[in-house]
C-alpha cells in the first residue's frame, strides 16, 4: 500500500533520522500499528489519514506507546474542553475577528531550523475578544501549520511573543485556570515540539502572570524560556531576521501577514467543520474514565494567585 504522507525534502529526511529516529523503510510499519491499536479502541474516534497519524508519530520520536499515549490523550483533552475545540468554523464572526487583529500567526523557518510562532498580544481588545476565542484560533493555525509544515515536526518550533502595549486588562483575561487548561493542552495533549521561547517587552505588571507560568511548565520548557527587555537584547539574530518588517525583519509586514494567515486556516474550513466529530467517549474507556481534574489539574489550587 501505498503511503499517504507527504515525501520529506533530503534535507529534512536527514534530520529526521538523526533527531527523532524516523526511518523510511518502517514508517509504514509504525503507523499501520497504530491503526490497528485505534481500531481497538472503542472510546475514541480519531482520524486515521497518513499525514495526521505521521505528527504525532514525529511528536513522540517514533515511539509506538508514547504515540497512543499522545493520541489518546490529545482527543481526551478536545472532549473536556469545547469552549477550545468546538465552533470551529473560522468563518464564525468571533473567530473573524481575532484573525483581523493579526495578533498571531506562523513565520518562516529561522537557521537553525523549524517555523517561528509570532504573537503580539496587543493587537487584540480584550473588551471585546474572548481569551477562549484568541486560544481557540491559535490551535487552529497551530494545527494549520502542523499539517503543512514538515520542519515543524522535524526541527521543532521556535515562539517569539511581544508584550509590548498589553494592559492590565490583557492580563486579567490569563486567570489561573484558563492558564492551566492551556498549558496542559499545549505541553501534554498536542503533537508538537517546541525549542526556545523569547518573551520581550515584558511589563512589570506582568511578571507574577509569568513567573506563574513558568512554574506550570515542564524543566525542559522551562530551561527553553527566555525573557528580554526589548528586540534589541534578543541576540538571536537568525529569529530576528525572520520577524515582520516592523521589527526590521525580512518577513512582510504583520497586517499582510495576519491576512495571509486568515485566508490559510479559512482553507481549511471543510477540515475543521469534520473535526468535531472527532474525540473521545469517556463512558466506553477501559478501566477509570479521564475527570477534567485528573487532565487538567484542580482547579481551586489556582484561585488564590494574586495579580495586583
Amino acid at each position: 500500500m501505498k503511503s499517504g504522507v507527504r515525501p520529506l525534502t533530503p534535507e529534512l529526511e536527514e534530520v529526521a533520522r538523526k533527531t527523532i529516529n524516523e526511518v523510511p523503510d518502517r514508517r509504514d510499519e509504525d503507523l499501520l500499528k497504530i491503526k490497528e491499536w485505534l481500531e481497538k479502541q472503542t472510546h475514541i474516534k480519531a482520524r486515521t489519514d497518513d499525514q495526521f497519524l505521521i505528527i504525532f508519530l514525529r511528536a513522540c520520536k517514533f515511539s509506538l506507546e508514547r504515540t497512543k499515549e499522545k493520541i489518546d490523550t490529545y482527543y481526551a483533552m478536545r472532549s473536556a474542553l469545547p469552549e477550545f475545540f468546538t465552533n470551529r468554523d473560522p468563518l464564525l464572526p468571533e473567530l473573524q475577528a481575532v484573525m483581523d487583529t493579526a495578533c498571531q500567526f506562523g513565520l518562516s523557518d529561522i537557521p537553525e531550523g523549524g517555523p517561528l510562532w509570532f504573537w503580539r498580544l496587543s493587537n487584540y481588545d480584550p473588551k471585546t475578544t474572548r481569551i477562549e476565542d484568541i486560544i481557540k484560533v491559535m490551535f487552529m493555525m497551530e494545527e494549520t501549520i502542523l499539517l503543512e509544515e514538515d520542519s515543524a515536526l522535524v526541527c521543532g518550533q521556535h515562539i517569539f511573543i511581544d508584550l509590548a502595549g498589553v494592559t492590565m486588562a490583557h492580563m486579567l483575561q490569563f486567570s489561573p485556570v484558563v492558564l492551566k487548561k492551556f498549558l496542559q493542552v499545549w505541553q501534554v495533549g498536542y503533537p508538537t515540539r517546541p525549542q526556545q521561547i523569547h518573551i520581550v517587552n515584558i511589563p512589570s505588571f506582568f511578571e507574577t502572570l509569568l513567573n506563574f507560568v513558568r512554574s506550570m511548565l515542564k524543566e525542559k520548557l522551562r530551561k527553553r524560556l527566555f525573557f528580554h527587555t526589548n528586540i534589541d537584547s534578543l541576540k538571536n539574530e537568525g529569529l530576528k531576521a525572520v520577524l515582520p518588517e516592523e521589527y526590521g525583519g525580512k518577513s512582510k509586514s504583520i497586517k499582510e501577514l495576519g491576512a495571509i494567515w486568515k485566508a490559510k486556516v479559512e482553507s481549511y474550513r471543510d477540515y475543521y467543520l469534520e473535526d468535531e466529530k472527532y474525540g473521545v467517549d469517556e463512558s466506553k474507556r477501559p478501566g477509570r474514565p479521564k475527570t477534567t481534574s485528573e487532565l487538567f489539574g484542580t482547579e481551586g489550587s489556582f484561585r488564590h494567585l494574586q495579580l495586583d
